[in-house]
C-alpha cells in the first residue's frame, strides 16, 4: 500500500489490502420488507416502495409508491402509513394509477422501523370513508375478501447502513485504477515502466542497454567492442592484435623478428642480434 495518495491515477489496483472508513448512515433504495399480501401469487417483485432518505437520528423516512403491482390502471389505492407530521395512522388515496405511477411520502418511525400497507381497489365500489378504505373489508371470494381488493403489507427500515466512498485506504484491494492520484510517492517500486524519466540517478544499473550514449565515462569496462573508436589512448595494452599498424615508431624493441619492415626507424636496437640472411655466391 501506499503510505499517501498517488499524484496521478494509478494504471492498476493495488496489490495489497487497504483499511476502509467507518460505514455511515445511507438509504437503501430496496430496503422495504415484504410481509405478507391477501394475494397469494404475489412476490413483491420489483418492490412498489422504493426508500429515498432517511433521517439522521432514524425517526423518519422518506419512500416512492411505485404501481407495479398491476400491469394496468388501478382505480383506487390507499396507502396506510404513519404520519410524520401528525405522528397519527394516515391513509392517503390516489385514484386512476397507472403503471408506472409514482407517488412521494414521508412515515414517522418507531426504534427504526415502520409499517406500511397498500389496498387496491380494482372495482368501483369501495368503502366512501378512507378509515375504512385502509382496512381490509368483509366481502365475498376465496379468502372472505371482495374480489376486486387486495391488501399488500411492508415494514420499512429507517436507519439503513451502507459503505460511502472511503477517506481512507481501503480493507482490500481496489478493482481497478484510482480515480485521484495520490500525494506521496509508493513504499515499493512499480510493476511496469514509468511513463517518463527519473528524476534523479537510480540506484542500481539498468537492466538493458540505454537508448542513447552515456553523458559520462562508465565506471568499469564495457562488455563488448565499442560502435566509434576512443577519444584518447587506453590506459593499457589491448587484449587482441591491432586491425592496422601504429602510426609511429614502437616505444621499445620488439619481442621477436616483425613480419615486415616498420614504417619508420625504431627509437632503439633490437635486444639480439638479428639472423642474416644465407651468403651470396661472389668471387674474391
Amino acid at each position: 500500500p501506499t503510505s499517501g495518495p498517488t499524484s496521478a491515477p494509478t494504471s492498476a489496483p493495488t496489490s495489497a489490502p487497504t483499511t476502509s472508513a467507518a460505514p455511515t448512515n445511507c438509504v437503501d433504495p430496496n430496503g422495504a420488507v415484504f410481509k405478507e399480501s391477501t394475494d397469494p401469487t404475489y412476490t413483491a417483485d420489483p418492490l412498489p416502495i422504493v426508500l429515498t432518505f432517511e433521517s439522521d437520528d432514524g425517526t423518519s423516512v422518506e419512500f416512492d409508491f411505485v404501481q407495479n403491482i398491476i400491469n394496468g390502471v388501478i382505480p383506487h389505492i390507499f396507502i396506510k402509513y404513519r404520519n410524520q407530521e401528525t405522528g397519527t395512522e394516515d391513509c392517503a388515496q390516489f385514484d386512476t394509477v397507472g403503471l408506472g405511477a409514482t407517488y412521494p411520502l414521508t412515515a414517522e418511525c418507531f426504534e427504526g422501523v415502520t409499517s406500511v400497507t397498500i389496498y387496491i381497489y380494482t372495482g368501483e365500489d369501495f368503502p366512501s370513508e378512507e378509515c375504512e378504505a385502509c382496512s381490509i373489508p368483509d366481502g365475498e371470494g376465496d379468502s372472505g375478501n371482495p374480489d376486486n381488493f387486495e391488501a399488500y403489507y411492508f415494514e420499512v427500515p429507517c436507519q439503513t447502513e451502507c459503505i460511502d466512498p472511503t477517506a481512507s485506504p481501503t480493507s482490500a484491494p481496489t478493482s481497478g485504477p484510482t480515480a485521484e492520484p495520490t500525494s506521496a510517492p509508493t513504499s515499493a517500486p512499480t510493476s511496469a515502466p514509468t511513463s517518463g524519466p527519473t528524476s534523479a540517478p537510480t540506484s542500481a544499473p539498468t537492466g538493458g542497454p540505454t537508448a542513447a550514449p552515456t553523458s559520462k565515462p562508465t565506471s568499469g569496462p564495457t562488455s563488448g567492442p565499442t560502435s566509434a573508436p576512443t577519444s584518447a589512448p587506453t590506459s593499457g595494452p589491448t587484449s587482441a592484435p591491432t586491425s592496422a599498424p601504429t602510426g609511429g615508431p614502437t616505444s621499445a624493441p620488439t619481442s621477436a623478428p616483425t613480419s615486415g619492415p616498420t614504417s619508420a626507424p625504431t627509437s632503439a636496437p633490437t635486444s639480439a642480434p638479428t639472423t642474416s640472411a644465407a651468403p651470396t655466391n661472389c668471387v674474391d
